[in-house]
């Protein structure tokens, strides 16, 4: 049985913020793929300007409690960017119920 687990984060940035959000992003990113249990992660961008969520963060991992480690692990040195936007984040885990 596969335990690994979809980070599916979308994010409402506001208009004129998407260059810092990305550079954010990308660093953050960056500490997070050092953790244990990280699989990948893609970053998707809305082909329609006036969509809500601009960005959508997709993120496989191994297990739920391998990213809760390493989330709270940046959470607590303040490494999460989202802290540091006025950026809507909506991050949930999610398990892959049907695939074709």
């Amino acid at each position: 049985m596969d335990s690994s687990v979809v980070l599916i984060n979308v994010f409402a940035v506001p208009q004129g913020l998407e260059d810092e959000f990305l550079s954010k992003w990308h660093q953050t990113a960056q500490l997070m793929k050092n953790e244990p249990g990280f699989i990948e992660t893609k970053l998707h961008r809305s082909l329609d300007p006036t969509s809500r969520f601009q960005f959508i963060n997709i993120a496989k991992w191994s297990t739920q409690e391998a990213w809760q480690a390493a989330f709270s692990k940046r959470l607590a040195q303040q490494e999460i960017f989202e802290q540091q936007l006025p950026v809507e984040a909506n991050p949930a885990l999610y398990k892959v119920e049907v695939q074709y």
